[in-house]
């Protein structure tokens, strides 16, 4: 299995109900919903593409406020990507 975020290659970790969990070395621990997860595959359609360095900053961001494991879903892929394209513009 590799990671969403950075294709490192990680170990399997039993994921619960919609999500997969990945624990990286990279990026740390986090899970993924399975609507995020369709946005990526279908991603070179929407001209989609991960920010890794934007993702890393959300999660560790999470991590820190004390929230448990972060969860990736679509809609916070959304707003990393917002936030993203926002820094890259200033």
């Amino acid at each position: 299995m590799k990671c969403f975020v950075c294709d490192t290659k990680t170990n399997p970790v039993p994921g619960a109900g919609e999500f997969k969990r990945v624990k990286c070395p990279q990026c740390g621990d986090y899970q993924i919903s399975k609507a995020a997860l369709e946005v990526l595959r279908i991603s070179p359609e929407m001209n989609y593409q991960v920010d890794v360095s934007a993702q890393r900053s959300w999660l560790n961001g999470k991590r820190r406020a004390g929230r448990g494991v972060p969860t990736i879903g679509s809609r916070e892929l959304r707003l990393i990507r917002r936030q993203s394209n926002t820094a890259k513009a200033v």
